[in-house]
């Protein structure tokens, strides 16, 4: 059950944030709440903290914690999805053209700073990997990364990461959303699984049927519940479960 909030989590205030703050990510840390959350139409990638989690003050009112600066960027960066283990935290962000973007990473390394690594997942990389499942003819872009971090504290282990396609499945004819999936070894780089798409749908005209922006949560001990923003012939959010859950 949930309760409805009285007040915003965070507002936009700085200039570079324009009049939106977005797509937030959230993990518990230095005794508190961070924030990471997209400001602006893909303008940059600001931090915020919150001792309860509920009124956040972001730490980035003169510029973006994360600003678009490598060349493959394009001037635009956003979409963060956070994970940590008590220990570096790494966040996975989309950047790029619109309608053509890829997927980077940033990860802390421990002297203040982030490093920055990418394009990590592409929509070149993603197509050529999916060699056993249902596939694609093109792959136009991959966004909204949504990552789980396996294992423990005491013993971190590989990052899975969730993200949207957009491009044309085979035996499709039209473009459409659908989810993929890639399992990061070290936490970083990240490898696209050959039977993608992870997920997707087709209705009684077996069109493909849209699903992007993914959040995944793992349920007891190896099941996983995925929510997607639908779209098609019934738009909204959409849940799926795992065979084991």
């Amino acid at each position: 059950v949930f309760t409805t909030p009285t007040a915003a989590a965070l507002s936009a205030a700085a200039a570079w944030e324009g009049t939106r703050v977005a797509a937030p990510s959230v993990i518990a840390a230095d005794g508190g709440f961070v924030l990471f959350y997209e400001g602006g139409s893909a303008a940059g990638i600001g931090l915020a903290w919150s001792a309860t989690g509920d009124a956040f003050v972001s730490q980035s009112t003169a510029s973006p914690f994360l600003a678009a600066t490598a060349a493959w960027e394009s001037g635009r960066i956003g979409g963060p999805s956070a994970v940590t283990w008590d220990g570096p935290t790494t966040v996975y962000y989309e950047a790029g053209p619109a309608n053509a973007r890829s997927i980077g990473v940033a990860t802390a390394n421990g002297a203040g700073g982030f490093d920055r690594f990418g394009p990590v997942l592409s929509a070149a990389s993603v197509l050529a990997a999916a060699t056993r499942g249902p596939g694609w003819s093109s792959v136009l872009e991959v966004y909204a990364p949504s990552a789980i971090r396996l294992g423990s504290a005491a013993t971190p282990g590989a990052t899975w990461l969730w993200f949207s396609v957009r491009g044309i499945e085979q035996g499709a004819h039209i473009i459409n959303e659908s989810v993929g999936f890639a399992v990061a070894p070290d936490g970083i780089s990240a490898v696209a699984s050959p039977y993608n798409p992870a997920y997707h749908r087709f209705n009684s005209y077996l069109t493909a049927m849209d699903e992007g922006e993914p959040s995944l949560i793992p349920i007891g001990e190896n099941g996983l519940r995925l929510y997607f923003t639908a779209r098609g012939l019934n738009d909204g959010l959409g849940v799926a479960r795992s065979f084991v859950e």
